[in-house]
């Protein structure tokens, strides 16, 4: 149970940095969501999420994740993964 609720730490957390960047409150991110689902979203704004997922989780991201991982469950599980949850 430990596990799940620290999951849900960190997609909270990154639903939370996701809304600040998008500027809605509303949005819901999902497994399968990428940046592309949202209008507008361009290269600024994805240098800004890294940035400040870096920041929030005290972790580094190499370029090759960076460039691979395209889902935002992908994400959520790299976070752990470097957090060793």
């Amino acid at each position: 149970m430990e596990g799940g609720r620290r999951e849900l730490n960190v997609r909270d957390k990154l639903q939370e940095i996701f809304r600040r960047i998008v500027g809605d409150e509303t949005i819901e991110i999902s497994d399968e969501m990428t940046v592309g689902d949202i209008g507008g979203w361009d290269s600024i704004m994805y240098i800004d999420l890294i940035l400040r997922i870096e920041k929030t989780f005290k972790i580094q991201f190499t370029i090759q994740e960076i460039v691979r991982e395209k889902k935002m469950g992908g994400f959520i599980h790299m976070i752990e993964d470097k957090l060793q949850v």
